[in-house]
């Protein structure tokens, strides 16, 4: 929880968890303007801003629905059977 996050625009998981994204945000984006000012010809594109991390982050965001909506859901549940070969390996000797 300590370490920045690349998907979480490097803040750390306990900075979302404790709240703190808005207080580290404006730190960086201070961080950013001062050196703008005193620096403006590193900035093609212009002046710099603050990555914030999504809204919204899910592990398997295709099952991030209630149980009643899956079974609700048309061929959530169909079962592929895996193919198999049921034909003995080759002897090589």
């Amino acid at each position: 929880n300590d370490r920045p996050h690349e998907g979480l625009a490097l803040f750390t998981p306990a900075d979302l968890f404790h709240d703190r994204v808005p207080t580290v945000a404006a730190v960086r984006q201070q961080a950013l303007t001062e050196h703008y000012t005193r620096h403006p010809e590193r900035y093609v594109k212009g002046a710099p801003t603050v990555a914030l991390p999504p809204a919204a982050v899910h592990i398997n965001p295709d099952l991030a629905m209630h149980a009643s909506q899956l079974l609700a859901t048309s061929g959530a549940l169909t079962i592929v059977p895996t193919p198999v070969d049921t034909g003995l390996p080759e002897v090589v000797t």
